[in-house]
Formats: C-alpha cells, sequence, structure tokens
C-alpha cells in the first residue's frame, strides 16, 4: 500500500492548508467584538497611538477607564498586535479577525512542519499524509474557535506561534546525525521562545517540551542539552527582569471563580475532571461553552475517581497499544503525550486562574495529542492492505467535513455577545462572567427586565465582583431607583474602583444634585483614574460653589 502512495507535494500542502483554513473561518470576519475585546480593543485608548509603544512595554493588558493598562497579565505583544491593527482598521472588528485567522493558518503550516520532521524517522511515505492531514485537523477543529474567533484570545495563538517557530528553529537547526545544533538556529530557537513568554505566560513550557526532545532524540545530547537548557534560562530571566523590575507587573493577583476561590486540596482533585475534559474534546467536540466552572471538593466524589479511572483505563489502552509499535514509533507517541500534559500544565489551576477549563486552553497542548495519535494512526495503517487503507481514508475525510460543520455552526455563535452568550448560558449552570455577559447584551437590546435577572444573579454567585454590581446599579438606575443603585455603584467602588461605577455614581449625585457628594467622588476618581475623560467633564460641568 505504502509503495503506491502518491507523494505529497509540500507547495500543494501548503497551499491546501492555508486555503480550507481561510474558507472554514471566513464566516468569523463579520463577527462583532465581544467580551474582553472591548477593554483591550474598543475602549483602550493606548492602542490608538504607535507612540504609547513604551506605555504597552511598561504595563499590563487592560484598559482601566483612565488609570492606564492595569491587571495581572502581562502580554506587550497583544497589545503590540491590536495597536497595529488598530492602525489598519481602527475599532473595525474584520481586520483584528482577519489578522487572527491569518495567525492561525501560518501556526498551523509551523506545526505541519515540525510533525513532518518528527515523523520522518519512521521512513515512509505516509508520514507526510499524516503530517498534513494532523496539522489540517489542528487548523479546523472546532476546539480552537475560540482562539481565533475571539479578538481578546488572539495571545493563545500568538503564543503558540512563537513556541511551534521556536521548536521548529532548533528542529531546523539540529545536524542529520542530531549530535550538534548550528548557533543561529539555537539562540533563534531561544529567541521566539522568550517572545512567545511576552504573548503569554503558558509559552514557557516549549522549553521543557524541547529539553525532552533532545535528551531523548539526540544520540550524544549533553553538548546539546546544556547551551539550550542555559540559554533558555536566559530568555526566561529576561522576561521576568522587564516583568517585574520595569513593568512591575506580579504575579498571581486574586481571581473571583470558584476554582480560584476554593482550598488548593480542592483544585488538586479537580485535575483530573480537567484533564479528562480536554481529552473528550479532542476527540467529541459537541459541547462548547466560553466560561465554564466547577470544583471537586472530595476524594470520594465521582468528579474525582471516575475521571481519575478514565485517565488510569485510557493509559492503559495507550500502553498495550504501544506495544505493537517499534522504538521510535514508540518515543515519538511518548513525546507527543509529554507535550500534551506539560501543555497543559499552566492551565491545570495549580495557580488559580479564572475558570476552570477553557476551549483556548487546549490550542497548544493540542499539538502533543495530534502527534501521538499520528503515530498510532501510522501504527494502524503501515502494514494496512489497499482496502482498509481506503476505508481508513475515506473516514478520515468524513471526520474533517464533521469537524468542520461544528466549527462553522461554533463560530456562528460568536456573531456578536447577545449570540453567543444567550446560547453558551444555556448549557452552562452557575456561571458568574457568563450571567453579567448575557445581562449586558439582553440591556444593551432593550430588554431591561431579563438584563437585571442575569445581573442580580451574577451577583449573587459572586457578589465581589465589580463589573456585575456596577451593571446591576445601572439596571436599578435605569427604573428611577436611585436608592439601590448608588448601593451597588458604592459597592462596586469599594470592591475595586471600577471606572464605570464612578462615572454612574458620579452622574446620578449630580443628576440628584448631591453636588457636594459629587464633587467628593470626582476628586478622589480623578486622583485614581487622572486619564478619564468622561469624570474630568462632569467635574467641570459642577457648579461653581461645589468645587473647592
Amino acid at each position: 500500500m505504502e509503495r503506491s502512495l502518491p507523494s505529497l507535494d509540500n507547495r500543494l500542502a501548503t497551499f491546501a492548508l492555508i486555503a480550507v483554513t481561510l474558507l472554514v473561518y471566513a464566516q468569523a470576519l463579520p463577527n462583532a467584538f465581544v467580551w474582553d475585546d472591548e477593554e483591550q480593543v474598543v475602549n483602550n485608548p493606548v492602542i490608538q497611538d504607535m507612540q504609547n509603544i513604551p506605555a504597552v512595554i511598561t504595563g499590563s493588558t487592560f484598559s482601566t477607564g483612565g488609570g492606564g493598562l492595569s491587571g495581572t497579565f502581562y502580554r506587550p505583544i497583544v497589545t503590540i498586535s491590536y495597536l497595529f491593527n488598530y492602525q489598519f482598521w481602527g475599532v473595525n472588528p474584520w481586520g483584528y479577525h482577519l489578522f487572527q485567522i491569518l495567525l492561525h493558518a501560518a501556526t498551523a503550516l509551523l506545526l505541519f512542519w515540525i510533525l513532518r520532521r518528527l515523523l520522518e524517522s519512521l521512513n515512509s511515505p505516509l508520514t507526510t499524509w499524516l503530517a498534513f492531514s494532523l496539522a489540517l485537523i489542528f487548523a479546523i477543529h472546532p476546539a480552537q474557535v475560540e482562539a481565533v474567533a475571539y479578538v481578546g484570545s488572539v495571545g493563545d495563538i500568538l503564543a503558540a506561534f512563537f513556541a511551534l517557530l521556536s521548536f521548529a528553529l532548533l528542529l531546523a537547526g539540529i545536524d542529520k546525525e542530531k549530535t550538534a545544533i548550528e548557533g543561529h538556529h539555537l539562540w533563534g530557537s531561544i529567541a521566539a521562545g522568550a517572545l512567545g513568554l511576552f504573548a503569554k505566560e503558558n509559552a514557557v513550557m516549549i522549553f521543557p517540551i524541547a529539553a525532552l526532545y533532545l535528551f531523548f532524540f539526540t544520540p550524544s545530547p549533553r553538548k546539546i542539552f546544556t547551551r539550550y537548557i542555559f540559554g533558555a534560562a536566559g530568555g526566561i530571566l529576561l522576561y521576568l527582569g522587564i516583568r517585574l523590575l520595569i513593568a512591575h507587573v506580579p504575579f498571581g493577583g486574586a481571581p473571583l471563580s470558584p476554582i480560584a476561590e476554593a482550598s488548593f486540596a480542592a483544585r488538586f482533585l479537580t485535575i483530573p475532571a480537567e484533564i479528562l475534559h480536554y481529552i473528550v474534546l479532542f476527540f467529541f467536540p459537541s459541547y462548547l461553552s466560553v466560561s465554564q466552572h466547577f470544583v471537586i471538593t472530595s476524594p470520594f466524589a465521582i468528579g474525582f475517581w471516575g475521571p481519575l479511572a478514565l485517565l488510569a483505563l485510557a493509559g492503559i489502552i495507550v500502553g498495550k497499544f504501544l506495544k505493537n509499535a517499534g522504538a521510535a514509533e514508540k518515543k515519538i507517541a511518548l513525546f507527543g503525550i509529554a507535550w500534551f500534559f506539560l501543555g497543559l500544565l499552566p492551565v491545570l489551576n495549580i495557580i488559580p486562574l479564572y475558570m476552570t477549563v477553557a476551549e483556548r486552553w487546549l490550542y497548544f497542548p493540542m499539538a502533543g495529542l495530534l502527534i501521538t495519535a499520528g503515530v498510532g494512526i501510522f501504527v494502524v495503517l503501515r502494514g494496512a492492505t489497499t482496502r482498509t487503507f481506503r476505508i481508513c481514508l475515506g473516514a478520515a475525510v468524513c471526520i474533517i467535513l464533521l469537524l468542520s460543520f461544528r466549527t462553522t455552526l461554533r463560530i456562528g455563535d460568536w456573531r456578536d455577545g447577545l449570540t453567543l452568550f444567550g446560547h453558551d448560558i444555556q448549557h452552562t449552570a452557575n456561571s458568574f462572567d457568563l450571567e453579567n455577559n448575557y445581562g449586558t447584551e439582553l440591556f444593551r437590546a432593550g430588554r431591561f427586565a431579563e438584563a437585571e435577572e442575569h445581573f442580580a444573579r451574577s451577583v449573587v454567585l459572586q457578589p465581589r465582583w465589580t463589573i456585575s454590581r456596577n451593571n446591576l446599579g445601572a439596571s436599578y438606575g435605569r427604573k428611577g431607583d436611585d436608592v439601590r443603585a448608588a448601593e451597588e455603584y458604592h459597592a462596586s467602588i469599594a470592591i475595586g474602583d471600577y471606572y464605570l461605577a464612578y462615572e454612574n455614581l458620579a452622574g446620578l449625585l449630580i443628576r440628584t444634585k448631591q453636588f457636594d457628594e459629587a464633587r467628593a467622588l470626582l476628586e478622589k476618581g480623578l486622583r485614581i483614574l487622572p486619564s478619564n475623560t468622561n469624570l474630568a467633564a462632569m467635574y467641570r460641568s459642577l457648579p461653581v460653589g461645589a468645587k473647592k
């Protein structure tokens, strides 16, 4: 069968991969900005002027409504991508989506090249076809929609792009005997990995992944391995120095999600369910949602031992399957498994995060699953008859078509905030941020009573979130309940100095002629948010006797 298999031209494969990716994701181009896009792009004045690049390097990610860039994320390359896109498209989401789709296609091409290099040791014409098919699955998999269609998630693609570029440069620089590496490839690999860190923190995992490859796939790894480890350490230290000493953006923070508020023991017990979630998402991407919160609190709960048992069973099945594989095949498969688990490590809530699981967090680890799947498929097909190969080929085409169809459906969910949150809230219970986000879209659509219900539910689920408290206050204020509105605005300000709460409360105080209180509030707000033009305009509008 392998002898009759036609060779796959790299240029044709490249064109096909780009074309299919663009075709599947083209319907995302007219989609609107949603969720964090508003704070990172639409309402972010920092991205409107190229002269703000120093502020981007020395700040965080989110606009604070007059207080500069804030938050515990340090992802300057993400903000720089917004800045450059703004120069071409302004706040037209079409251009941002185009940039993200093209970046996704480029990342898929890098994965295709890496898969080809990893599988070439199997010495079969089948491996090039396998590499192409796996890269195509990566490109059109429904789990990737969140990373590609959500402008606020461009960091996941940028981090993966630089991480894969880092690994590709490393592979390209190693000689045929795998005993040495060219210096410019080595330092280019380390530089690309460091750039990935400036896009998103999880890119750091490319360094241990690459180190594993050097250790297990090079016959005399010590010299290359040692140089790489020291170089990688230098790249990480450079990132830490800029982040902590220049930008002064610390790690951690206080996420408000249920998993972040859980004890370390509960977060540890939740890890098997998280891992199983991503494996199921890869093989059966039917249930998709932007905000998923769950916590396992007892080792006796089925949510702990059920996933643990299923993972153990999966491990046994993979182990028995690999018994029929050759030494090279086993090594590549185990490397893929290691890639998957190392890629997931930063998002398993060992360090608390903003939700328990997220589809975009599978973007980079998926490469590891595809590597292992590729070996499994190769073992099945290497001695297959022509009839068996044709059956498998037909099945592969059907799988790709089904995945593409599911992806197009999910892209449709991302058309706008009302569509997205309205869809996901039907399938996701007890999500404080989803309740608030859906309420926001309902409020904008004039469905005020429904919006208030969701704001109130969000506050019950998470009373310490500034945004939902402010939004509930706005809902009360719209129907004339100024007392309850002021209470929610005050709560939002007390919790986290939310800029819209300052603006809304100041407007309420001015409207009700409480000028002394308004003056005091505005002065406090302008000390915290000195560049907030709305607060400044309201302060100037106060009667002369109300100002000091």
